[in-house]
């Protein structure tokens, strides 16, 4: 496993810090593998989720990708391959 280097954090831990923020969810209560229905309600606030991860990496997913995220542990894996990235290490201005 890759180390994270000092003063970085991993893709998956800055997702996590946006979740808890966002959904109001303490990070150690966040389950990765839950459904979005679990977490929130809301399923907008859910599409704005994503779409505040996408404006942070830079990325785009498309519509196909994005439907089939029924989690979040889906979402990290899904910036993890758009970044060509193991998650660790990578420093995402948020």
């Amino acid at each position: 496993m890759a180390r994270v280097r000092p003063g970085m954090k991993s893709i998956r831990e800055r997702i996590y810090e946006v979740a808890a923020s966002v959904f109001g969810i303490p990070i150690e209560r966040l389950d990765p593998y839950a459904p979005w229905p679990v977490l929130v309600t809301d399923s907008e606030e859910v599409v704005e989720f994503v779409m505040a991860i996408e404006e942070a990496f830079e990325i785009t997913f498309e519509d196909e990708e994005s439907n089939s995220m029924k989690c979040l542990d889906d979402l990290v894996r899904a910036v993890e391959r758009h970044l060509g990235e193991d998650g660790i290490g990578v420093r995402v201005p948020l």
